[in-house]
């Protein structure tokens, strides 16, 4: 097995592991309060309480409800489990993970249109 396959499987491995980890994140805080959660950590990282940016972040918080949390936890778990498949499907060079990637690639085509006629930018074009 040559270098380029072992990159593959070791960037795709890690994707799998952040994205679990991510999903479990979302799943612990199910029925905890957010909001209190940050302001402790504010609290103990002594971060200025009147800062704009921490005021946005709290007010967003304060939006998130359980349900949205179990639907990002089920997402985030779905999405690793489709990486999880193609990664292991191109390792093993099969025709069906090359077009495994590239529905799961161009499916973010439509989302990343939405956000750019919501609010155009010239980066937001340039990136896409």
């Amino acid at each position: 097995m040559t270098k380029a396959y072992w990159d593959s499987l070791c960037s795709s491995g890690l994707t799998v592991l952040v994205l679990l980890l991510i999903g479990v994140g979302f799943f612990k805080r199910l029925h905890h309060d957010l909001e209190t959660q940050l302001q402790a950590l504010v609290d103990a990282l002594r971060v200025d309480p009147d800062n704009r940016y921490l005021g946005a972040l709290l007010a967003k918080l304060s939006l998130v409800d359980d349900k949205k949390i179990e639907v990002l936890s089920g997402l985030t778990f779905a999405y690793s489990a489709v990486f999880l498949v193609e990664g292991t499907g191109l390792f093993f060079e099969k025709r069906w993970a090359e077009y495994l990637t590239i529905v799961a690639t161009v499916s973010f085509i439509p989302v990343e249109i939405y956000e750019l006629l919501k609010a155009p930018s010239h980066l937001k074009c340039a990136t896409l």
